[in-house]
């Protein structure tokens, strides 16, 4: 039976691995008590809600309620009593839809950790006009994936219009993911679920260039390589294929794309937009120029290996199970430099957390980006882009996020000049 109270935050699937350190995180967080926010934990056994309770010492205050996301009644029951939505029970391809569409139809804010664009694209198709209508504000990837690609490339365009003025247009720009980390059961089955329960028409359509930029197009995309070079960067660094260009490219075009309608609405918006000559990518930082191509290749043999079913079922079969958690290396942090060029100038953004990338530090993404909405609501910038649907983590919230990143996540991100060739030619 669920509290009649409304709450501030949902978190669905508070027992699983990532969710309870979203929870942690959240119970612990200073603003919980002032301004103060309310918390519910979503998760279909009593028995383990109530078991997270003891374990994390809980207060009375957090409420627990009982919420399976396939039984569409109490789904919607929940929804109904929450102001913002933190999803983390996946693979949303195949289990996310229903919350979302409760979400757009009753106006409740939602996130996710979702890395999947052919989900994303599915979630625009059929909700970006009713979240917009609703004033829902509807942010999937807003972990790991993609807020770190969304964040460097948003202040990277952001110091160069310092110097060049609104007008500007960024040009080429590339971000480089360094990270110690693991990997859990849960990312391993969306990663089978791309091959098993998506079309591959559809995930061909997800893939493409621009696939959720649905009203202007850019410029094509870099061509692919087999090894990679930071721009301005010295001494030289060296990246490989990087799996989550699958996602993020797709939410970083996205941003391009709003923030140029944006600019299309009103010139006041010029600011925002990164402009037409702009073009994105990403790599995987790798030691060596034998490393870069070693593990581009490697990554390609594993990837043609996946797709055979004997050597799928094998590598099901010893793989970690969802929900069963992953033992953190040594040492975890993220770094993510973006190096982005326009009219002769190069800026450089550089965000540094200390963290399990993709579990703990996604955790604390998710969570403020909730916050931010719960929180901060009249200050987010989601209004300039029209206003609620299917947004980005940048397109929503914007300089709020990155500033609670850095005041309540311990996240360091720092953005300056680090090159001007036009100024050399002088």
């Amino acid at each position: 039976m669920i509290h009649p109270t409304t709450v501030d935050v949902l978190i669905l699937g508070a027992t699983g691995y990532t969710g309870k350190l979203i929870v942690d995180y959240l119970y612990k967080h200073p603003q919980r008590s002032s301004p103060g926010f309310s918390l519910a934990l979503g998760a279909r056994s009593k028995s383990r809600l109530d078991e997270l309770a003891k374990t994390l010492s809980l207060s009375e205050d957090i409420q627990l309620w009982t919420v399976d996301v396939n039984d569409e009644a109490s789904l919607e029951q929940a929804i109904r009593q929450s102001k913002v939505v933190i999803n983390t029970v996946g693979p949303y391809w195949t289990i996310g839809i229903p919350v979302v569409k409760f979400c757009a139809r009753h106006g409740v804010h939602y996130l996710d950790l979702t890395g999947e664009p052919h989900f994303v694209m599915k979630l625009i198709e059929q909700f970006d006009y009713l979240a917009n209508k609703k004033d829902a504000i509807i942010i999937p990837a807003a972990g790991m994936d993609s807020i770190p690609s969304d964040v460097v490339t948003y202040l990277s365009n952001k110091t160069l219009k310092s110097k060049l003025g609104p007008d500007a247009s960024m040009e080429d720009s590339v971000t480089s993911y360094r990270a110690r980390g693991s990997i859990s059961g849960g990312t391993l089955a969306t990663a089978i679920s791309y091959i098993e329960d998506v079309p591959p028409k559809l995930m061909a359509l997800a893939t493409k260039p621009y696939s959720l930029s649905t009203s202007v197009k850019g410029l094509p995309d870099p061509p692919n390589r087999l090894y990679y070079t930071m721009p301005h960067i010295t001494p030289t660094r060296y990246g490989a294929h990087w799996v989550m260009r699958v996602i993020n490219r797709p939410i970083v075009q996205r941003t391009w794309a709003l923030f140029e309608i944006a600019k299309i609405r009103s010139p006041k918006n010029a600011a925002l937009a990164y402009g037409s000559k702009f073009r994105y990518d990403e790599v995987m930082a790798v030691p060596g120029l034998f490393g870069a191509v070693a593990f581009t290749i490697g990554l390609g043999i594993l990837a043609v290996s996946l797709l055979i079913k004997p050597i799928r079922e094998l590598f099901k079969k010893y793989i970690p199970q969802p929900g069963a958690g992953t033992k953190p290396p040594p040492n975890p942090f993220l770094e993510v430099v973006n190096v982005s060029t326009s009219n002769g100038l190069a800026a450089r953004t550089t965000l540094y957390a200390k963290g399990e990338p993709g579990y703990l530090l996604a955790a604390h993404m998710i969570a403020e980006s909730a916050l931010s909405i719960a929180l901060n609501k009249d200050e987010i910038p989601y209004k300039l882009v029209g206003g609620a649907g299917i947004l980005t983590t940048m397109t929503a919230l914007g300089d709020v996020l990155i500033e609670r990143l850095r005041k309540y996540a311990n996240f360091t991100i720092e953005s300056e000049i680090i090159s001007d060739e036009s100024r050399k030619d002088r």
